[in-house]
């Protein structure tokens, strides 16, 4: 044997015993699949007869509550109606009586008349023995029919007693029945009997009957229903189906019946067999009679054949599609894996990039803010450095001091504007509302922005207010905030000599909420389309060529939106350059009705008001720092105040409890100091035994100035709340106002 033979015969070895070893596998795979296949069909098989077989089971006790229940409904109808029946007889042989008594007897003649005025069919008169004496019948009822029942014991019982009546119904063989009532005669011992009989087609047709309830009842949907009573079928939906002969049937002759009679126990469903074909039967006992029902098994097996089927072949689709799965499996894996890392690399990519955007954002804000920071604080020092120069330059000097003054204030409104930002943009700004006066607050933003626009030779005008509802629920700082932003912007935009106007009107009240529009009309330098766009961005400021050199942050826009959108407003501008800006700003207020309301918006008269006057008020002033103590102890003592200063809220605590009743006129007290803080020292003063302490103005002065450190100053026991920077002429009117309330309570 040559090498080449022996090695093919070496490769024929190995494919038969490769193939003899796949053929072994396959063989026990395929007993696998098949065994589960198995089990998946008795499964399936099981599952759906138990879920056809308690739907049918479910569907036959559902008919026989019903007709338990309807069954009691239709006796309590036609007992009802059998009695309003009954009770029209007794009535009519109680006249029948009495018509006789007047009559002076019984004629013949005077007794067809009886019958035909009390509408009867028929009526009778007995001896006490029960024998006829009188009979008349229109339709041919009569004793005849009859007299085995109202000649029984308990009827012949009326002729003896005065007082008694006897009534009853008879069904005739006709299915017709008749209503009759036995009276006792009044002109001589014996009965009156009143009949009225009621025909077999009324009767069904005014009668309701178990068979009328079945009439809606399809064999093919709910299965053979049969009712039995006395081995006799009294109703079936079998009629349904044109059988008009199971009425009447003797139930021992269906077998279907009698084999569930025997088979069941009741209101328990059972398969049974007659006559060759399986019935899933039931039968359960409804008063006084049975129901049976039962339903061909045929059509369940033929479905929970049909599910077995389907539950092959989606058994075969599924073993086909694992096995051509599995084949794909690892490419697919491979695949999944690929595409996984190339998601995680692009979301450490996106990451990475919003993590460059983030830090140049801060980046840019914070470069801005050193550029918008230090230009004021350049201005500060450098015209300090100028005064130090031109010491005996008296008007170099005051012109130093103006703009010193003038970079403070720029200063102070970037502060401002960038905590308001802040707080809005985070979500957490709350709104004070409050009862407010229009016509006031508008009156306050004149006086501000008058002033402003002076600098400038800019006029304010403003038109008389419009509106129905002058007092409303508001946020006053905030509405002041928003409407005050537009207002400088329309000044500091503005040309020398232009205008701005300025206008307020209630446009809708719907509801208790008035909607209330102010317009702002400038006649300045006007916007680009392309900046139109961007107005509302933060830190937005127009660069073109005529913008002119207008110093601000580009925040009071982004701020009066943001502001007008927490009230539920909207604001709309159109600008062109060289012409100029008009802002419509919309807010909706709930209005301010009653007595607080006519309070606020009462009609103040013009008249002259001098300046405040605090000389002698004796003042404790609380404050923690050294400067700020000194300005504001200068001011106060140059306005002719007697003041005590204190360093903290502990010392101020003491101070004014030691010091004698009514000796001090009004305090001024800072928030954040050590040892304790502003509003519990106030707290700490309110709660004193002695007359001045809950009377006594506290007034905070402090770097805090948001709505809710208002909220809080009120709530420790403060009557007013000053924001640092403190304007000199506001302290001083604010001790005037509260000293002077005091002084007329007093009085």
């Amino acid at each position: 044997m040559t090498p080449k033979s022996i090695w093919g015969s070496m490769q024929v070895k190995d494919r038969v015993a490769s193939s003899s070893w796949l053929s072994s596998l396959g063989c026990f795979f395929r007993t696998r699949v098949f065994l589960l296949g198995l089990v998946i069909v008795l499964v399936v098989g099981l599952v759906f007869w138990g879920i056809l077989t308690k739907e049918a089971r479910d569907r036959a006790t559902s008919t026989l509550n019903y007709i338990q229940e309807q069954s009691l409904s239709f006796d309590s109808y036609n007992n009802a109606s059998q009695a309003k029946s009954v009770m029209r007889a007794i009535e009519n042989a109680g006249q029948l009586a009495r018509n006789i008594e007047e009559d002076g007897g019984v004629s013949r003649n005077n007794f067809e008349q009886y019958v035909s005025e009390l509408r009867l069919t028929g009526a009778l008169v007995l001896s006490p023995e029960g024998e006829v004496e009188e009979e008349y019948s229109t339709d041919g009822v009569g004793s005849s029919q009859l007299l085995d029942t109202i000649t029984n014991k308990t009827a012949l019982e009326v002729a003896q007693y005065p007082q008694k009546t006897y009534t009853g119904r008879v069904e005739l063989n006709d299915r017709s029945y008749v209503d009759f009532a036995c009276a006792y005669r009044l002109d001589e011992r014996g009965i009156v009997v009143s009949l009225y009989h009621t025909d077999a087609e009324f009767a069904n047709r005014y009668t309701l009957s178990l068979q009328s309830m079945l009439n809606g009842y399809s064999a093919a949907d709910y299965g053979t229903i049969v009712i039995e009573k006395n081995n006799k079928i009294i109703a079936s939906n079998k009629n349904n189906n044109g059988d008009t002969d199971a009425v009447g049937v003797d139930t021992r002759n269906e077998n279907v019946v009698k084999t569930i009679k025997n088979t069941c126990e009741t209101n328990e469903q059972k398969i049974v067999e007659s006559n060759g074909t399986l019935y899933l039967g039931e039968y359960g006992k409804a008063r006084d009679f049975y129901v049976y029902t039962y339903t061909s098994a045929l059509p369940i097996f033929g479905k929970v054949a049909l599910a077995c089927f389907a539950a092959i072949v989606l058994y075969a689709s599924i073993l086909g599609a694992f096995i051509f799965l599995r084949h794909r499996s690892e490419s697919k894996h491979l695949a999944e894996r690929i595409m996984t890392e190339h998601r995680y690399n692009k979301r450490l990519e996106e990451a990475a990039q919003e993590a460059q955007n983030a830090n140049r954002a801060k980046t840019e804000f914070l470069q801005r803010m050193s550029h918008d920071l230090r230009t004021p604080i350049n201005g500060i020092r450098g015209m300090v450095k100028v005064g130090d120069m031109c010491a005996d330059d008296l008007v170099k000097q005051e012109e130093c001091r103006q703009k010193i003054w003038d970079a403070s204030g720029l200063l102070l409104d970037l502060v401002n504007e960038i905590l308001d930002m802040s707080k809005l943009e985070s979500g957490k700004i709350n709104l004070d509302v409050q009862p407010l006066s229009i016509s006031d607050t508008m009156r306050e933003l004149y006086e501000i922005i008058e002033r402003q626009a002076s600098l400038s030779k800019i006029k304010i005008m403003h038109e008389p207010l419009k509106v129905e509802h002058p007092c409303v629920y508001a946020s006053p700082i905030h509405l002041k905030r928003l409407l005050m932003n537009i207002m400088s912007n329309a000044v500091k935009y503005n040309k020398e000599g232009g205008e701005v106007h300025v206008s307020c009107c209630e446009t809708a009240y719907t509801n208790g909420i008035g909607t209330y529009v102010f317009t702002i009309d400038d006649t300045g330098i006007g916007m680009s389309e392309e900046f139109k766009k961007h107005v509302f961005e933060p830190f937005a400021q127009e660069g073109r060529k005529g913008a002119g050199n207008r110093e601000g942050t580009g925040l009071g826009m982004p701020i009066a939106r943001s502001l007008c959108e927490i009230m539920n407003g909207t604001i709309e501008f159109d600008s062109k350059i060289d012409v100029g800006t008009t802002y419509v700003i919309t807010l909706p207020f709930r209005v301010c009705e009653g007595e607080r309301a006519s309070f606020l918006c009462e009609e103040k008269e013009d008249k002259e008001i001098g300046e405040p006057l605090i000389e002698g008020v004796r003042i404790l002033l609380v404050e923690d720092n050294e400067l700020n103590r000194e300005i504001a102890q200068f001011l106060l003592e140059s306005a002719g105040a007697q003041v005590v200063a204190a360093v903290d809220g502990q010392e101020a605590f003491e101070t004014f409890k030691e010091s004698e009743e009514g000796f001090f006129d009004a305090i001024i007290m800072d928030i954040m100091m050590p040892r304790m803080d502003g509003y519990e020292a106030t707290r700490c003063i309110r709660v004193l035994d002695r007359k001045d302490a809950t009377k006594i103005p506290i007034i905070a002065m402090s770097a805090n100035a948001f709505a809710e450190d208002r909220q809080n100053a009120r709530e420790a026991g403060m009557d007013e709340h000053l924001v640092k920077p403190f304007d000199p002429s506001l302290m001083i009117r604010t001790i005037a106002k509260f000293v002077d309330e005091r002084k007329s309570s007093k009085e």
